[in-house]
């Protein structure tokens, strides 16, 4: 089972959050599980090449200009645990 990290926070009542290889594709939903699942969901678009092209940020790189128009009120890092579908 591999893990990937994720940065995410709630802002008003929806969580928002990307994967942190991956900051430039954000997504949403009601509750932190279902943020969960679209990151899962964004994670296997990305990496089948369903989404093309792909900017990825690895350990070493750095984001120069990245910055969010929202401010967000919590802000974590968590890993999501990524499980090969059967």
């Amino acid at each position: 089972m591999e893990k990937k990290k994720f940065i995410y926070w709630q802002e008003d009542d929806m969580w928002l959050g990307y994967l942190e290889e991956y900051p430039d594709y954000w997504t949403q939903g009601e509750t932190e599980a279902e943020l969960r699942e679209n990151l899962l969901d964004i994670y296997k678009d990305l990496t089948s090449g369903a989404v093309f092209p792909v900017r990825r940020f690895v350990a070493g790189d750095r984001l120069v200009g990245f910055r969010s128009s929202t401010q967000p009120t919590i802000k974590r890092k968590f890993s999501l645990r990524l499980c090969a579908s059967a």
